[in-house]
């Protein structure tokens, strides 16, 4: 807020306020405000959708981004990649590494590589200059983040590191032989959790990419540029990174994705745009000439133009 005033944003034009649901549904209902930009889960902007009637509304939903590893890839720049964005910020970031889809011919020297890597991270406070990986942002998601991770590995997933908690603290976590029915695969970990899964053929790892319901963003390693280009035009998602992982964002960009992660594009230009209407003058001069006249000046017309 200070930078933003100190950086000419009239102070009437912006506010923040810090507050519970109640000023928020005050907010989304008024009929003052002509649209609303919303960032959180998909529960909460159906609730916002529903309170807020024919208002606009931009949303962006979070992620369960994929990352597809072909056979040409390079395994060890893949990995260190993986590894940076499944576990930074404790996996708390819309575009974090969530599913890994690895060609068999690849599989076992990338899970051995990311496994090394992730073993290496120090967990610990953020206060600490030394800490890789800091908390999540409460007991009770580290809770849920634990739970996760417990269900698959009843259904028969195999943990290649990390998998305790500590009070808000849990471990960056590296998942095998996951069933794509469990949590940790089908919906937003949110959490510092990844799962490393084989594939035959191109397109199936395609298919597992698109079976969610999310759509922000995925990254695709590869030394083909055709083929790149192939599986980016099947991927059901905002953006398509080519050799690196979801974990990528520039601000010029159009930001923003498919399904249930959200609607419309953020990214200055592009949100600009969201926040506009179009607005037709249409003038009929067939059937009476018209010309032009200067109006006189008013005190209204002064202060709109």
């Amino acid at each position: 807020m200070k930078l933003l005033l100190e950086a000419g944003v009239p102070s009437g034009r912006i506010a923040a306020i810090v507050s519970g649901p109640g000023v928020s549904e005050a907010l989304v209902t008024d009929p003052r405000v002509d649209l609303i930009s919303f960032t959180g889960g998909p529960a909460t902007a159906e609730r916002i959708a529903a309170a807020a009637g024919g208002k606009k509304i931009l949303s962006e939903l979070g992620g369960n981004n994929a990352t597809i590893v072909c056979a040409d890839a390079d395994a060890e720049a893949a990995a260190e990649a993986i590894v940076a964005g499944a576990f930074g910020v404790a996996g708390q970031n819309c575009l974090s590494v969530q599913r890994v889809y690895v060609h068999t011919s690849l599989f076992d020297s990338v899970l051995e590589l990311v496994t090394a890597r992730t073993r290496e991270l120090k967990t610990g406070p953020k206060l600490d200059r030394g800490t890789d990986v800091g908390p999540l942002i409460s007991e009770a998601e580290a809770r849920r983040v634990e739970e996760w991770v417990e269900e698959a590995k009843a259904a028969g997933a195999t943990v290649h590191a990390g998998g305790q908690r500590r009070g808000a603290y849990y471990q960056p976590t590296v998942l095998a032989d996951v069933p794509s029915a469990c949590r940790v695969i089908r919906d937003e970990v949110f959490g510092p959790v990844v799962s490393i899964l084989p594939f035959i053929e191109v397109q199936d790892a395609v298919f597992a990419a698109n079976a969610t319901e999310y759509g922000l963003q995925a990254g695709v390693f590869t030394r083909s540029i055709d083929l790149a280009l192939q599986i980016a035009e099947k991927l059901h998602v905002g953006s398509v990174v080519i050799n690196e992982t979801s974990d990528v964002r520039i601000d010029s960009m159009p930001f923003g994705g498919f399904k249930k992660s959200g609607v419309g594009r953020e990214g200055v230009r592009h949100a600009v745009r969201e926040m506009t209407e179009p607005k037709n003058t249409i003038i009929n001069i067939a059937g009476a000439p018209m010309q032009r006249q200067r109006p006189a000046a008013t005190p209204e017309w002064s202060a709109s133009s």
